[in-house]
């Protein structure tokens, strides 16, 4: 994701605990959440500044960021209009918005089998997020602010399971906000099967560049 990220300051939304931070280092990097506890975890790895704000109502200045980053949160983050809005009013000309995003493809069988086991035992047809549909026509989306798609790609990433626990934190880390806990919980069981073995992960990353006028 990184790789793609043009010059600072760089506005992390929903950077959680900051991540991201250390692979930025040198570009400026600002962190913005909603969560204290997140922010409180991100100051304490020496990630840099931080804000706590709503991705919707940024506390920053016109054109002040080269660049923007958001890891598996624009699928979530609300409203998202309002997001991108923000986004491209933050950016200069010529800045870059890079999103990271959970995919559906490429996956190979064996990978297929192991989410299909775990849908089951959540109960669910399938992950669902807020903003699927609108990121169908990403382009469009993109373009009503001022922001241009130059790059869409999906690729898969390998996760070695090598214990439980480690299954065990791909299951939590899924947004599963209307999923009973016991539901959860079974898919938690279904992911210790997984020692051993590697499990997919599908990811979209998306490059915009902010245009230029006002």
């Amino acid at each position: 994701m990184v790789e793609a990220v043009g010059d600072g300051p760089v506005v992390d939304l929903a950077c959680g605990n900051g991540p991201l931070a250390p692979e930025l280092a040198g570009r400026d990097w600002i962190g913005v959440d909603l969560s204290h506890a997140e922010l409180s975890a991100a100051q304490g790895k020496g990630a840099g500044r931080v804000t706590l704000a709503d991705a919707a109502s940024l506390p920053l200045a016109d054109r002040s960021a080269g660049s923007v980053v958001c890891s598996m949160a624009l699928m979530l983050v609300q409203p998202l209009d309002q997001v991108l809005a923000e986004v491209a009013r933050v950016l200069r000309p010529g800045g870059v918005l890079v999103a990271l995003l959970p995919s559906r493809n490429p996956l190979r069988p064996s990978d297929a089998m192991r989410y299909i086991r775990l849908l089951v035992a959540l109960r669910q047809r399938r992950l669902v997020y807020p903003n699927d549909r609108a990121l169908d026509d990403v382009g469009g989306l993109l373009g009503r602010h001022r922001l241009r798609l130059v790059d869409d790609q999906r690729r898969r990433f390998a996760c070695l399971i090598t214990s439980p626990a480690v299954g065990v934190m791909c299951v939590r880390s899924l947004d599963l906000p209307d999923v009973e806990p016991a539901r959860v919980a079974a898919g938690e069981r279904v992911s210790r099967h997984w020692v051993g073995k590697e499990l997919g992960l599908p990811l979209r990353r998306l490059v915009a560049v902010r245009d230029g006028g006002s």
